[in-house]
């Protein structure tokens, strides 16, 4: 029976024939898989089957990295932990160029902090206007995905014992 409710799900969203895209999103429209072109907001036309629409918002977001144990380059462990604004910048890199585009940003920024502090030291860590450098770093990761780092606070940085445990204890 819940098979038969997906089909049918599946089916009503391939049958829509049209989209608003409201004031806050952008979109793209592909055709059979293939870019069309770029959604403002508004409403949209579709041909039902052969053609989806993928929206998504583009304002000022925050989103929270997670914790991340890490060495510093003298040989420091620590935790460490962001918070980032950021908003798509281009919505058709960001659409077409990663898969899960909602924790994209946050792939970018633990990817781009790990790379980070392996180069710095534990009181560059501590020093506010190191993180401007972290910011940069994070902007050029995600630009090539249509996204703009625009602040990067670090919301936790301490020293931490690491005990890392490989294989399944069960």
């Amino acid at each position: 029976m819940e098979t038969l409710f997906a089909f049918i799900a599946e089916l009503l969203g391939k049958l829509r024939i049209f989209i608003i895209v409201e004031q806050t999103q952008r979109g793209v429209l592909l055709r059979h898989g293939t870019l069309q072109r770029v959604l403002e907001p508004g409403w949209h036309w579709l041909w039902p089957v052969i053609e989806t629409a993928k929206v998504a918002n583009v304002v000022t977001d925050t989103a929270h990295m997670r914790e991340q144990s890490l060495i510093t380059s003298d040989g420091k462990d620590v935790s460490i932990s962001a918070v980032v604004t950021y908003e798509i910048s281009d919505i058709e890199a960001f659409m077409l160029k990663i898969v899960g585009e909602g924790s994209a940003v946050v792939d970018i920024a633990v990817g781009a902090t790990g790379e980070w502090v392996l180069t710095h030291t534990l009181d560059e860590l501590r020093d506010p206007k190191k993180w401007r450098e972290l910011a940069r770093v994070m902007r050029e990761a995600g630009a090539e995905y249509g996204v703009r780092i625009r602040k990067v606070k670090l919301s936790d940085v301490a020293r931490a014992k690491t005990l890392r445990l490989l294989g399944n204890l069960s």
